[in-house]
């Protein structure tokens, strides 16, 4: 609940009703209606408290989520759909994480990992393969005497590295899978941030 939150907050602080009060410019009244759980605090009136005891938001916003281990899990086996096409390791998670970003605590967290780690991969993805398009055209177009051998040698390395990275990712989404089946945070590396 928001109105244990916000007490026990205060309390660790130091701070008394009256105190919350005078640095959120609320009326001592107000304070303790949203204390006691006969108000609840919306929009400016959370942003005040959250301010004046140095909190961000997410902390009592999160108070009203529930922990679902299995939802966070499911979220990270969906990636696993990178399998099926590149893209849908990242549109499967992200819808996964847009009906549920209000009501489990720390999916925002996960996804942000997770999807973060996935548009990674896919753009390294995309510049191997058209890397090696460029330069397989360029190696081909160079030889006079082309055959399919000589074709599979070239395009060998491309293979191997698109293996390499389709692995990767098999083993960094089984890795975390577990890591929060077992109630750990997500690790996933290398990772660009693109969500906040």
């Amino acid at each position: 609940m928001i109105a244990e939150k916000i007490k026990q907050i205060r309390t660790q602080k130091g701070f008394s009703q009256e105190e919350l009060a005078e640095k959120t410019n609320l009326s001592l009244r107000t304070i303790q209606r949203v204390e006691n759980g006969k108000s609840d605090p919306r929009g400016n009136t959370i942003i005040r408290i959250a301010n004046a005891l140095n909190v961000t938001i997410d902390t009592f916003i999160d108070s009203k989520k529930e922990e679902n281990k299995t939802y966070l899990a499911s979220l990270h086996i969906s990636a696993l759909s990178f399998l099926l096409f590149p893209l849908l390791g990242i549109i499967l998670p992200l819808l996964l994480w847009i009906s549920k970003k209000d009501q489990i605590k720390s999916l925002t967290s996960h996804a942000n990992k997770l999807l973060s780690f996935q548009i990674t991969w896919t753009i390294f993805l995309f510049m191997l393969l058209i890397g090696f398009l460029f330069w397989g055209n360029y190696k081909i177009s160079a030889m006079s005497d082309i055959s399919p051998s000589i074709v599979s040698e070239i395009y060998f390395p491309f293979y191997f590295f698109v293996g390499g990275l389709y692995l990767y990712n098999l083993i960094i989404i089984t890795y975390n899978v577990l890591r929060v089946s077992a109630g750990k945070n997500a690790w996933y590396k290398p990772k660009m941030n693109f969500l906040p």
